[in-house]
C-alpha cells in the first residue's frame, strides 16, 4: 500500500526488504533518494539502527513508518535523527508532505555543508593572510597564511593588529581607520570610502627577529563591518576584515622569483624599459627583446584603458610632469606622489595555453646619474596575483551562492517568524473591567514561548508556555505544545478549570516529550467583574500582583513541568485582584537575567522593578521589562521573553459645569490621561479629543451664544468611552445638515457656520455613535476601545516615514504664506498618526481653491485612512489637488 502511494508522487520504488542487511545492500546498489523503514525489523538490528547507519554511510534521508507511537519508542526513533514519522494507518496526503519536506530539507542541509567546505577550501588557497578583526581591532579569525610570519593563527586571537605593527606611524594610521570605519557609521555612511583602506604599506613585526628591526613590508586591504538588529533595524559597528600580503620575506630579504613570480624591472624617465629581470622568461618573454621598449607593450588592451589619461598615465607615454620632472606613474593623481601601489592590471603572456597573467604593479620614482647626467627613473615590482585573482573570483562566486542560500533561508526564517506570530494574539480582547497589554520579544528569529488569551462572557483566560532553550528547535516545541493546547482548550473555556486543562495538556504532550526537554507552562481564569483568580502552574514563573506600590508574589500551586510524567496532576489556586490592582505574567527570561558577571537578579530586585514601573495603558509591559533591562544595570536577555500585564480598571465617571472653552481644555486634559491609563490608543483618544472639541465649541458658541453654562459629563471603562454635552440653548435641527460638507463650503455661509456644520459632521464620522435628544440641545456620543496590539520590540513604534516626502501638516503651518511664495507644486504630508479637526479641514479645502487660482499643483501625502474618508467629500480633485 506504502508503495503504491509513493509511486503517485511520480518516485520509483524498489523492492522492499525485511531486514537490515538486506536494506543496506539495496541501498549501496540502487543508492534511492528517500528510504521508509519500520521501527521494528527483522534478524539482528532494527530500524532506528538502519537510519543511524544509512544516515552515517550513504547520507541518504529516512522516514520511519511505524505503528508504534508510545512515547519511549518516539524518543529513541528521534534520536535517529529522522526526517520524518509517521503513524499507521496513512493517509495521503500525510505520506505526500513528509517525502517533500524530507527531499527538500535534506537537499538544504547537503548544500549548506558542500558550500561550507568550499568555503573553507578557498580561504586556504589564498596566499594572502586573511584576517577578521573585532570592533576593539584584536584579531578574531586568521588563515592559515599566518605562519608566513611565523605565527600559528591561535596565538594572535585576541591580540590587537595594530601590535604586530612595528612602525609606531603605522600603528596610528590603523587605529584612525578604525575610528573613522566607526565614525562613519554614526553618519550612516557605511560603504564610503574612510571606513576602507586599499594597499596601505605598513611594516610587520614577524614572530623571529630579522637583521632589520624595521620589520617587513606588507599592502593592507581591510573595510569596517557591520551588522543590522532584526528588531530595531540600526546598524552596529562590529569590527573590520580584510587581507594582508608580503613584499618582502620575514628574513627582509625580497622574494625570490620563481617562487613568487616577481619580475624587478627599471623605466627611463619616457618610460622605456632600461632593465627587465630573467623572471619575464615565466611570461615567455627574454629581457634582451624588452629593453628599450615602452612599458606598455606589455599591458592588455583593458589595462591600456585603465590607464587613460582619464585615470592617470596619458596614452602612457611616459610624459613629463611635475617640480621634480618625474615620470608620471599610474595611481599619480589618486596618491598624490610618484608612486604606484598595489595598481592590478593585466600583463599579455606568451606562453601556452596562457594568454594574460594578473599582475599588481608596485613602483616608485628615483634620482639616477650625477651632475649633467643626473635624471628621474622608475623602478617597480611586477607581482604575479593570478592565483589569487582566480582564488578570489572563485571565492566571490561561491560567496555569493552562499549569500544567496543564506537570504533564502533568512526570507524562510521570516516566513516562519510570521507563521509563529500569528500563534500570538495580534489584538488582545477587551473587558468592561479590565486592560490587557503583553509584550513577546523573542532572542533569536524564532521563539520557544507562547501565549494565548481568550474571552468567555466576563471571564478572561490567561496562558502562558515557555520551552526548553531558543530557535529554531524551541520554535518547533513551541508550535507542537501550542497545538495540544488548542486541542484541550474548550476544558479551560467550559469548565473555567485551569488545573484540568493543564492535566489535559500534559496528558495529550507527554507520548511528544524528548529526553529533559520539558515546557513550563501557567493557565488561569480572571473574572472582570468581581477580580477573583483561578489558576493552575506547571512549574512556570509565578505571576505578581502589585496592589498599592505594593508587589507580591503568587502562591505555588502543585505540579511538575508539562510532559515530565504521565500521572502528574494539577492543583487550582486562588486570589484576587483589587479594583486599580494589576496582574503581572513573566517568563523566566527575566528572572535568570544577569546583572554583573555570573550573578542573576534577585527576585527582591523583580518585585521593586514592579513597584517602580508604569504598568498602566498600553506600554505596561515594555516599561516593566525596561525596569529590569535598563534601570538595574542587567547584561541583557538571554532566553525568550514574554510579558502581560492585566490590569483591573474601575468604571470613570465625571460631571463638570463649565462656562468657557479654557475651562472645557483642562477638563479633557484630565479625561485624556484617564483614558490613556485605561489603554485607549492615541489614534481613539485623537478621535474623542477632535468630536468632543467641536461638539463643545458648538455649545458654547451656538448654542449658548457664549453667555451661558454646558453640562458636560463622561464614562469610561475597559470597552468603550460616552460623553455627553448639553447646552442652555434652543437646539437645531440636526436631521438637516448636509451628507457631506461640500455643498455647505460653497453655499456662501460664513466661516463660523461652516466650522459649525464641518465640526458636527466630523464628530460623527470620528465617533463610533453621535445620538441627539429631540430638541437638538443635548449630544451624546459613543467611542468603542480599538484592541490592544501585542508588542513585539523593546522600542517604541514609528510608523511615520523616515524620508520627509513634503512640508509636514500642522495647526501652526503658515499654509496660505506658503503657497503665496510658491512658484511650483506643493507636496503636503499628513502623518499617519495625525487626525483633522474642522478647522484643519476647512484650511486644506481653502489652500487647495488658492492653489488651482494660482495655476499650482497641491500633492497631498496621505497615510492614514480615516483622514482620506474625510477629504473625500471634499471633491478636493476639482481644483486640481492630487491625494497619495
Amino acid at each position: 500500500m506504502l508503495c503504491r502511494i509513493i509511486e503517485k508522487t511520480g518516485l520509483k520504488t524498489l523492492e522492499p526488504v525485511i531486514n537490515t542487511a538486506e536494506a543496506l545492500k539495496s541501498v549501496n546498489e540502487n543508492r534511492p533518494s528517500l528510504v521508509f523503514t519500520d521501527i521494528n525489523l527483522q534478524k539482528k538490528f532494527d530500524g532506528i539502527t538502519l537510519a543511524k547507519l544509512l544516515h552515517k554511510k550513504f547520507d541518504i534521508p529516512v522516514v520511519f513508518s511505524t505503528g508504534m507511537d508510545d512515547a519511549e519508542t518516539v524518543k529513541s526513533a528521534m534520536l535517529a535523527g529522522p526526517y520524518g514519522y509517521i503513524v499507521k494507518p496513512f493517509q495521503e496526503r500525510e505520506i505526500f508532505i513528509t517525502i517533500q519536506g524530507a527531499l527538500k530539507r535534506h537537499a538544504i542541509t547537503r548544500k549548506y555543508r558542500d558550500l561550507g567546505n568550499e568555503y573553507k577550501t578557498l580561504i586556504k588557497s589564498i596566499p594572502d593572510i586573511v584576517f577578521r578583526l573585532n570592533s576593539r581591532g584584536q584579531f578574531e579569525f586568521l588563515s592559515e597564511s599566518a605562519s608566513s610570519l611565523g605565527y600559528q593563527p591561535a596565538e594572535l586571537i585576541g591580540k590587537y593588529f595594530y601590535n604586530l605593527i612595528s612602525d609606531p606611524h603605522d600603528q596610528e594610521i590603523i587605529k584612525n581607520f578604525m575610528l573613522h570605519a566607526q565614525d562613519e557609521l554614526r553618519h550612516e555612511k557605511t560603504g564610503s570610502q574612510a571606513d576602507k583602506t586599499r594597499n596601505l604599506i605598513v611594516r610587520l613585526q614577524p614572530k623571529k627577529k630579522t637583521g632589520s628591526d624595521n620589520g617587513i613590508t606588507a599592502l593592507v586591504d581591510a573595510e569596517g563591518k557591520y551588522s543590522i538588529d532584526a528588531n530595531t533595524m540600526h546598524k552596529n559597528f562590529t569590527g573590520t576584515h580584510g587581507k594582508i600580503y608580503l613584499i618582502e620575506k620575514p628574513d627582509n630579504n625580497l622574494f625570490n622569483a620563481e617562487n613568487r613570480k616577481i619580475i624587478f624591472y627599471e623605466l627611463d624617465n619616457t618610460g622605456k624599459i632600461i632593465y627587465i629581470d630573467r623572471s619575464i622568461t615565466l611570461l615567455g618573454y627574454s629581457a634582451e627583446e624588452l629593453i628599450g621598449r615602452h612599458f606598455s607593450i606589455l599591458l592588455c588592451s583593458d589595462s591600456l584603458e585603465q590607464c587613460s589619461a582619464e585615470l592617470v598615465l596619458p596614452a602612457i607615454k611616459g610624459v613629463i610632469t611635475g617640480a621634480e620632472q618625474s615620470p608620471k606613474l599610474f595611481n599619480e593623481r589618486r596618491s598624490g606622489s610618484r608612486s604606484t601601489r598595489g595598481l592590478e592590471i593585466k600583463i599579455k603572456s606568451r606562453m601556452p595555453g596562457k594568454f594574460f597573467i594578473w599582475a599588481e604593479i608596485n613602483a616608485g620614482a628615483y634620482i639616477a646619474g650625477a651632475g649633467n647626467k643626473k635624471h628621474y627613473a622608475v623602478a617597480g615590482v611586477i607581482r604575479d596575483i593570478t592565483e589569487r585573482k582566480n582564488s578570489e573570483n572563485n571565492l566571490s562566486k561561491y560567496t555569493g551562492m552562499l549569500e544567496a542560500e543564506l537570504k533564502q533561508k533568512q526570507k524562510q526564517l521570516i516566513k516562519a517568524q510570521k507563521h509563529q506570530r500569528a500563534f500570538i494574539p495580534e489584538r488582545l480582547p477587551l473587558f468592561a473591567g479590565l486592560h490587557l497589554d503583553a509584550l513577546y520579544f523573542p532572542t533569536d528569529e524564532l521563539g520557544g514561548d507562547f501565549f494565548d488569551i481568550r474571552k468567555k462572557n466576563n471571564f478572561c483566560a490567561v496562558i502562558l508556555a515557555d520551552c526548553t532553550g531558543h530557535g529554531i528547535e524551541a520554535a518547533l516545541d513551541s508550535t507542537l505544545l501550542k497545538s495540544v493546547s488548542d486541542r484541550c482548550i474548550d476544558v479551560l473555556m467550559e469548565n473555567l478549570d485551569p488545573a484540568a486543562f493543564l492535566t489535559a495538556v500534559n496528558s495529550a504532550y507527554y507520548k511528544y516529550t524528548l529526553e529533559e526537554q520539558f515546557p513550563t507552562m501557567f493557565a488561569c481564569i480572571i473574572d472582570s467583574i468581581t477580580g477573583r483568580i483561578i489558576y493552575a502552574n506547571a512549574n512556570y514563573e509565578l505571576p505578581v500582583i502589585r496592589s498599592s506600590e505594593k508587589a507580591i508574589r503568587l502562591k505555588r500551586g502543585a505540579g511538575f513541568h508539562i510532559g515530565y510524567n504521565l500521572k502528574t496532576r494539577y492543583k487550582n489556586m486562588e486570589c484576587f485582584l483589587p479594583p486599580g490592582a494589576n496582574l503581572l505574567f513573566f517568563s523566566d527570561a527575566l528572572s535568570e537575567i544577569k546583572i554583573s558577571g555570573a550573578q542573576q537578579i534577585s527576585f527582591v530586585s523583580l518585585l521593586a522593578a514592579a513597584e517602580k514601573a508604569d504598568l498602566s495603558g498600553n506600554s505596561g509591559a515594555v516599561n516593566f521589562t525596561r525596569e529590569i533591562t535598563r534601570n538595574l544595570s542587567a547584561t541583557g536577555l538571554d532566553d525568550d521573553c514574554t510579558v502581560i500585564v492585566c490590569s483591573r480598571l474601575p468604571e470613570y465617571s465625571c460631571r463638570r459645569i463649565l462656562n468657557s472653552m479654557p475651562e472645557y481644555a483642562d477638563f479633557q486634559e484630565k479625561t485624556i490621561q484617564v483614558l490613556s491609563g485605561y489603554g485607549y490608543g492615541s489614534e481613539d483618544i485623537s478621535a474623542i479629543a477632535i468630536a468632543s472639541s467641536e461638539m463643545a465649541a458648538n455649545a458654547f458658541k451656538h448654542g449658548c451664544g457664549g453667555t451661558a453654562s454646558v453640562e458636560i459629563s463622561c464614562r469610561a471603562d475597559g470597552e468603550k468611552f460616552c460623553i455627553t454635552i448639553t447646552d442652555q440653548g434652543s437646539g437645531f435641527d440636526h436631521a438637516a445638515l448636509s451628507v457631506t460638507p461640500a455643498a455647505d463650503f460653497l453655499s456662501g455661509d460664513t466661516e463660523n457656520e461652516e466650522l459649525c456644520k464641518l465640526g458636527v459632521w466630523i464628530a460623527r464620522f470620528y465617533m463610533d455613535e453621535v445620538n441627539y435628544n429631540a430638541k437638538g440641545n443635548s449630544v451624546v456620543m459613543h467611542k468603542y476601545k480599538t484592541p490592544a496590539k501585542t508588542s513585539f520590540s523593546l522600542l517604541p513604534e514609528t510608523s511615520f516615514n523616515k524620508k520627509n516626502l513634503g512640508i509636514t501638516f500642522s495647526t501652526d503651518l503658515p499654509l496660505h504664506d506658503i503657497i503665496n511664495r510658491s512658484q511650483g507644486p506643493i507636496n503636503l504630508e499628513i502623518a499617519p498618526d495625525y487626525l483633522l479637526s474642522a478647522g484643519e479641514v476647512l484650511k486644506i479645502f481653502q489652500a487647495a481653491i488658492m492653489c488651482s487660482k494660482k495655476n499650482i499643483s497641491l500633492h497631498l501625502l496621505i497615510k492614514n485612512n480615516k483622514v482620506k474618508k474625510i477629504l473625500e467629500p471634499l471633491e478636493l480633485t476639482r481644483f486640481g489637488c492630487v491625494i497619495n
